[in-house]
């Protein structure tokens, strides 16, 4: 006979033994609070819970809750925790004498604590359950059971493995395989741990399939110091992902967790977690709003990022922010539609928290006219905790956003998505913020000369402090640091500050110092961004596609 420990959830609530079965220790839980539970046969509280050999098989108690527990809408689920080794366990879901019971049979794990969740149907009732092996050999036990939300996936807690019961994961040697629940409008969310190996680049490749159509996706998981995580949509990959394989790399790779989620579909200003890749290459006649689709960057939760239809959306958004928080001769000011026309805002943009609380908030004072797309950002940035409200009045919450535009050639979103990216780390990681200062500062003057003219000439405010070091390591880090060389020596302020500067001027002496001085400075900055993000310049991608 197999003895089944059943332990109280509450160690407060033991209950004395009745020979009809009345009582028991093992509890039913239900909204954080323990349900009475009956068991037949009834049993001595020291062999409580315990497996019988019946008609060939061990089994539980039957279980029966004292009030029937009505289930009326749906994502309930019934919870057991357990653990079983050397046989399979099944459990039957009593559901009154209308209805036949449900059977459903549990995961093996190897001895290891679980709780499965199993989905159940709206409208019913729950009256009981019984777990049952399928021969009389095995040791196993039974831990608690109850009502929870349901959950379509696995995930390793500190205490036990959750799993759902739609669920299959395998694990060997090098290699796991989850098979999840398909659903039309879901997204896989992973999440692992894959850490860096000292200077080696690690790829592990993940391949995401569909079972019934054969459909399927191989790419590239590279590690980050930023947290591991990624979202796969059917917008990104064609189709709706049922099946993820990982490469464990001899222990490289640990998966957390592997979840089936339900897409916010409906709600526009609900921001969809992803990764840069996925969000240059999201189907567009997926976006829920035809003018721009709102993500939240999975490594940098807190920066949003609006992908928008056109630069005419992308202008309507930020123009007007652009000039405020910016441009250089207009930083302070809110111009009116007749003073923006004919100018231009950027191709992409970056803002944070303070500064966009002080755009709004000089608009609410002065009772300046917003249009549409500005209002519908404030609700947005509002709703996301960017801002927030207080006495009436806008403050800055925490983080920022960042844009780009599909009118953009493909190259470019590429470069400006990383561009922005490094201003929405600059943004929300304070270490990291100081450490550019740092580098800022320990530039020559001539150097920092060079670039305040650099900035200057493309229009930006160059002596905000904080604005120029934020410029500096964005475009230092926009490409690998092989190409920072040729791209500033080629770039026309580089090109108009030579002309039209004196030679003797310190700027022009920067710029011609010996073949490299770029290369150098962004070498020691990309040095700088690895060691405070793990990503590389001109690599902010979680991702990549096998080729």
């Amino acid at each position: 006979m197999i003895r089944l420990s059943i332990l109280p959830l509450f160690i407060s609530f033991i209950f004395l033994f009745s020979c009809q079965g009345e009582f028991s220790r093992f509890q039913f839980i239900q909204d954080s609070q323990p349900i009475d539970l009956k068991e037949h046969p009834g049993i001595k509280p020291a062999e409580e819970g315990t497996f019988f050999l019946k008609d060939g098989k061990l089994q539980s108690p039957v279980y029966s809750l004292k009030e029937p527990a009505a289930i009326e809408e749906e994502g309930k689920a019934f919870s057991l925790t357990y653990s079983v080794s050397g046989t399979s366990l099944l459990v039957s879901l009593h559901r009154g004498k209308e209805r036949d019971p449900v059977v459903v049979p549990l995961p093996e794990n190897n001895g290891k604590r679980t709780e499965i969740r199993i989905p159940l149907d709206a409208p019913t009732l729950l009256t009981g359950f019984q777990v049952y092996a399928d021969g009389e050999k095995g040791a196993g036990e039974l831990f608690q059971a109850g009502l929870d939300s349901a959950f379509s996936g696995i995930k390793y807690l500190p205490d036990r493995i959750l799993q759902g019961s739609m669920v299959q994961f395998t694990e060997k040697t090098e290699e796991m395989e989850v098979v999840l629940p398909s659903l039309s409008d879901g997204v896989v969310k992973l999440e692992y741990v894959l850490p860096g190996s000292g200077t080696e680049e690690l790829k592990i490749p993940l391949t995401a399939a569909n079972r019934a159509t054969g459909e399927k996706k191989t790419l590239y998981v590279k590690p980050s110091s930023s947290g591991d995580s990624l979202y796969l949509y059917k917008e990104y990959l064609g189709f709706a992902p049922d099946r993820i394989n990982m490469a464990t790399r001899n222990g490289d790779f640990r998966l957390l967790a592997a979840e089936v989620l339900q897409k916010a579909t409906e709600d526009e200003r609900e921001p969809l977690p992803a990764d840069l890749t996925t969000i240059l290459h999201f189907d567009q006649a997926g976006w829920r709003s035809a003018e721009f689709e709102l993500f939240s960057w999975n490594a940098y939760p807190r920066i949003l990022i609006f992908d928008t239809a056109d630069y005419s959306v992308q202008a309507r958004l930020f123009k007007r922010l652009a000039f405020f928080v910016e441009k250089e001769g207009y930083t302070g000011t809110l111009l009116t539609n007749d003073e923006l026309r004919g100018k231009h805002g950027w191709n992409a943009h970056d803002y944070r928290a303070e500064d966009l609380a002080d755009f709004f908030l000089h608009a609410d004072e002065a009772g300046f006219s917003l249009n549409r797309e500005e209002l519908v950002l404030k609700e947005i940035l509002l709703d996301n905790g960017i801002l927030s409200m207080e006495g009436g009045n806008v403050r800055p919450g925490e983080g920022g956003l960042i844009s780009i535009s599909r009118e953009s050639p493909g190259y470019l979103r590429e470069k400006f998505i990383i561009h922005e990216g490094t201003h929405g780390i600059f943004f929300t990681d304070s270490l990291y913020r100081e450490m550019c200062f740092a580098r800022w500062d320990e530039l020559p003057g001539e150097g920092k000369s060079f670039w305040k003219l650099f900035f200057a000439w493309n229009n930006y405010d160059s002596d905000d402090r904080y604005l120029v070091v934020n410029e500096y390591q964005a475009y230092m880090l926009q490409q690998h640091v092989k190409r920072a060389e040729q791209y500033f020596r080629n770039h026309g302020a580089s090109r108009w500050i030579k002309l039209n500067r004196d030679p003797e001027d310190g700027a022009v002496r920067f710029f011609n110092e010996e073949n490299g001085v770029f290369e150098k400075y962004a070498a020691e900055m990309d040095e700088t961004f690895h060691s405070a993000t793990g990503f590389r310049a001109g690599d902010l991608f979680s991702i990549e596609e096998a080729e």
